[in-house]
């Protein structure tokens, strides 16, 4: 080592060296509020589908062609946006992986001594 310089403390001491982005990551993790109850989930995505639903039962009942086609495209395009989601959430994913990675490495190091 340069003279001056203290020695890197083992790893199992001093914890994982998160990258910038990891450090984000966790800070934002941290300053979400309380995950809501499953139910509330449940009501937050109705809010897309089920109109979609309504103007197809409507357009069942009144033998609509153009408001069953209007209920399909808002039902597609939903699942499509769905779908899209799993994209913009791919950063999220491999960091949050990344970031269990160094501390499960952290851990065992920990549980060897």
């Amino acid at each position: 080592m340069a003279e001056g310089l203290p020695e890197r403390e083992d790893t199992a001491r001093s914890g994982p060296e998160f990258s910038d982005d990891e450090r984000s990551f966790i800070a934002m993790q941290a300053a979400q509020p309380e995950p809501g109850s499953a139910l509330m989930r449940l009501f937050g995505y109705s809010a897309f589908f089920l109109p979609g639903v309504f103007i197809g039962i409507y357009a069942l009942v009144v033998q609509s062609f153009q408001a069953m086609a209007i209920a399909f495209l808002i039902v597609v395009t939903n699942l499509l946006w769905s779908f899209a989601g799993v994209f913009r959430e791919q950063r999220w994913i491999l960091l949050t992986h990344s970031v269990f990675q160094k501390m499960h490495s952290l851990l065992d190091a920990r549980h060897q001594r």
